[in-house]
């Protein structure tokens, strides 16, 4: 070892770690990287130099204090604690630590066992205290891991069809969208799973989401309720006979033609089925069949019609063909036919060649006609309307045109014979109103009774039933 490599350090105290205990020492002079070692009452001192060479020197009867080192004591606390999104607990020893202590005010360390995490339940952990010395000690504790938290519940809203039974059923899956939670979902229920026709359209329904540990939460959304099974009409296959022609009217009801109907939702019955269209395959005022109009009057219910019982002479016998609709008040709808023949001769074969005179029913308000034209629908005329209705001195009649036309606006009886002329003429297009008296061509007042407003243009009659007190 270097002669001249010696440096001077005063320790005041060092501690020797053996048997856990501790040693003052007087003030000593003694070379750099000394380790200290005791050997009875004597000090030793192996001492090395940068070249790791080394000497040993002793020092005998060395001056010292001997004082015991205390061990700490650990002092547990069980806990409850709330598990994460992972659906565990993270516990830091000093959370178990309820008043540890060194008698001799050493710095402790902290040490749990295990470390964690911890799952849901009760678990069963040794909290360790560790003085600066290496003693210890040791106390059990109990950690609690409670799930205490809600399920997210994410929903979404479906569309749902009615069976043939007027039934349709849903479950919680299908209004769930991806609900979750942070130790797992139990169940998920609804508030309502069935639905019938009383549904139909948008429903509210509650979607609960519970986990297992009962902790639950809810969120509504939509059930729309469609109706897409149409209703079914059925009708007499048989052609009614009109006869004999003497330009009198027949008037049939609904239940002359429908035998039945049915719809999935059962609330329909043969008073919601409408005459909404007949046609003539005859013009109205033809050759040789008695010089009338209104051949064809559909009830502002369409609930009946009535037809004159003429045909043209010289042809092949008229043919009446009526059309029925029964509409679920759904958007579903069922059609049907019938026909009514007016023959030539009493026993002739009656042929149709298509309609010429054709009369669409606007159930509840007016029953409109239009002549020659192969959509009874396609109608410029809008808004035919008469108050009041019925009438004692006058009624005022309105009606709307999309565009400037030649027009006649009359009163006839319900024998079809013409009663008053209110406006003949070129009219601009937009608003006009007329008003009816109550007189008839020569001025006279008209009967009491049913008569009807007659609309017409070059393609076109629409017609309104009026009463007259």
């Amino acid at each position: 070892m270097g002669a001249d490599f010696f440096i001077y350090l005063v320790i005041n105290e060092i501690k020797i770690f053996k048997h856990m205990k501790k040693f003052l020492l007087s003030t000593l002079l003694i070379t750099a990287f000394s380790i200290v070692i005791l050997q009875g009452n004597n000090m030793k001192y192996m001492i090395s130099d940068d070249n790791h060479q080394s000497a040993k020197l002793s020092i005998e009867h060395a001056e010292y204090n001997y004082i015991n080192n205390l061990p700490p004591v650990a002092i547990c606390q069980d806990i409850i604690v709330s598990a994460n999104d992972s659906c565990v607990a993270i516990v830091l020893p000093e959370q178990i630590d309820n008043g540890s202590y060194d008698p001799d005010g050493d710095s402790l360390i902290f040490t749990l066992s295990p470390e964690g995490p911890y799952p849901l339940g009760n678990n069963e952990v040794i909290l360790t205290v560790t003085d600066t010395t290496g003693d210890y000690d040791q106390c059990i504790a109990f950690i609690l891991v409670v799930d205490d938290s809600v399920p997210t519940v994410l929903t979404q809203g479906i569309t749902v069809y009615l069976d043939s039974n007027g039934l349709a059923s849903v479950t919680a899956e299908d209004i769930d969208n991806g609900s979750f939670d942070n130790c797992g979902i139990d169940t998920m229920s609804l508030d309502t799973y069935n639905f019938t026709c009383d549904d139909i359209g948008d429903n509210l329904v509650i979607l609960t989401v519970t986990d297992y540990s009962g902790n639950y939460s809810y969120a509504t959304d939509t059930v729309t309720v469609v109706d897409t099974i149409a209703p079914e009409i059925t009708v007499i296959t048989d052609t009614l006979l009109l006869w004999p022609p003497n330009h009198q009217y027949e008037e049939f009801e609904l239940s002359d033609f429908v035998i039945s109907v049915w719809d999935n939702c059962p609330n329909l019955t043969i008073d919601d089925v409408d005459i909404t269209f007949a046609s003539s395959d005859e013009p109205e005022n033809g050759s040789g069949d008695g010089n009338t109009y209104d051949d064809i009057l559909i009830s502002n219910e369409c609930s009946n019609i009535s037809l004159r019982k003429e045909r043209q002479g010289g042809e092949n016998g008229r043919v009446y063909t009526i059309y029925f609709v029964l509409n679920d008040g759904n958007d579903q709808a069922d059609t049907a036919t019938c026909y009514v023949y007016v023959p030539h001769n009493q026993g002739s074969v009656t042929i149709d060649d298509g309609p010429m005179y054709e009369v669409t029913g606007d159930c509840g308000t007016t029953t409109g006609i239009s002549e020659n034209k192969n959509d009874p629908f396609d109608n410029d005329i809008t808004g035919l309307i008469n108050y009041p209705n019925p009438f004692v001195h006058s009624t005022k009649v309105e009606f709307y045109l999309d565009e400037k036309q030649d027009v006649k606006l009359e009163i006839s009886n319900i024998q079809g014979n013409l009663v008053k002329v209110l406006y003949q003429g070129l009219l601009n297009e937009g608003d006009h109103a007329y008003k009816w008296y109550g007189l008839n061509s020569n001025g006279q007042k008209a009967d009491k009774g049913i008569y009807f407003i007659r609309f017409i243009t070059n393609e076109k009659v629409q017609v309104r039933r009026v009463v007259k007190l």
